[in-house]
């Protein structure tokens, strides 16, 4: 576990201490304490952290180190999945799995996926 982890986050996202309090509902002090290495953050506050972020909540614990690490792709996978989980419209979803597919495709070789991506719009 990274000590600066909720300060890299805050800068990830272009955030002020103020901006994470305001989405959170957390208190000012507990941030301060989390920010300063004087408290760690438990299960509650990673997930209001999570929820005020945009950031998948299993992601923001494994920063806080409440779960165990993972390698940079199984974040990004995290991350997609949370995005895909979180479209409410079917035909985005359907889109966003198109899109991802076309690019699997294309990695193995396929070079016709780009070109039928083009065609299913």
């Amino acid at each position: 576990m990274d000590k600066n982890w909720l300060q890299e986050l805050l800068d990830e996202l272009d955030y002020k201490q103020a901006d994470l309090v305001r989405r959170s509902h957390i208190d000012s002090a507990v941030i301060s304490n989390i920010l300063n290495d004087r408290r760690k953050a438990g299960i509650d506050t990673c997930l209001k952290i999570a929820e005020a972020t945009g950031r998948p909540p299993v992601e923001i614990l494994r920063r806080a180190g409440l779960l165990p690490a993972v390698s940079k792709n199984d974040e990004l996978t995290t991350r997609a999945m949370h995005v895909l989980e979180s479209l409410k419209r079917p035909e985005n979803k359907k889109m966003a799995l198109t899109v991802l597919e076309s690019l699997y495709q294309q990695e193995k070789g396929n070079t016709d996926a780009i070109q039928n991506l083009e065609v299913s719009k």
